[in-house]
């Protein structure tokens, strides 16, 4: 459950559904820029990848904009999975890695309840369902139940207990660009304007 402030992390078992570990990386949102936060989020999913080799599959939300400033992170951050296994390959490339969408996994995990889309009454509703299921006295971090939620609706599409498709599968726009070919004295008449205006 990615995020430029906290990011949860959960392992869950895909035969069993049992929760291996948690975890929540937190961003120092005063001395660590986001740039900074990747990098030592990528390390410490590395080292979890070493820690536990029988890790398969990682998973990923898409990210969610609810602010317009949050954008450029929030891409940056999203390609870390992808950038660790190439920058270790190719002994991570046994590693299989998916995005599935806030809305899917959300809609999975707390059926036969339905989702209000109301961003802070679901986390609420998804933190305690994952405490009654695993037992989790106290209380549970938000990022930490997100995890958990997207890995339990997760492993239930991946092993086939739910009918949906893991990824979001988005048709690729149409090629939209208007592309007028010119001579060469044209280009030429067109690049002396330019160094005309522009001195």
């Amino acid at each position: 459950d990615g995020s430029t402030s906290i990011t949860g992390i959960c392992l869950l078992d895909v035969g069993t559904k049992s929760l291996i570990a948690r975890a929540r990386v937190i961003r120092d949102e005063v001395h660590e820029s986001p740039v900074r936060y990747k990098i030592e989020l990528k390390n410490f999913v590395y080292q979890l990848l070493s820690k536990f080799p029988d890790i398969q599959i990682i998973v990923y939300e898409e990210p969610v904009i609810y602010h317009a400033s949050a954008v450029k992170n929030l891409f940056m951050l999203r390609t870390f999975v992808e950038e660790l296994i190439i920058e270790h390959e190719p002994d991570l490339n046994y590693i299989q890695h998916y995005e599935v969408a806030n809305t899917k996994w959300k809609k999975i995990f707390l059926y036969p309840d339905k989702m209000k889309n109301k961003t802070e009454e679901d986390k609420k509703a998804v933190n305690e369902k994952v405490k009654s299921l695993y037992n989790i006295g106290g209380d549970l971090d938000l990022n930490e139940s997100d995890a958990i939620g997207l890995g339990y609706a997760t492993v239930e599409i991946l092993n086939g207990e739910k009918n949906f498709e893991l990824e979001s599968k988005k048709k690729p726009s149409k090629f939209k660009y208007n592309i007028e070919f010119t001579t060469e004295d044209e280009v030429g008449a067109i690049q002396d304007i330019e160094f005309d205006k522009y001195g």
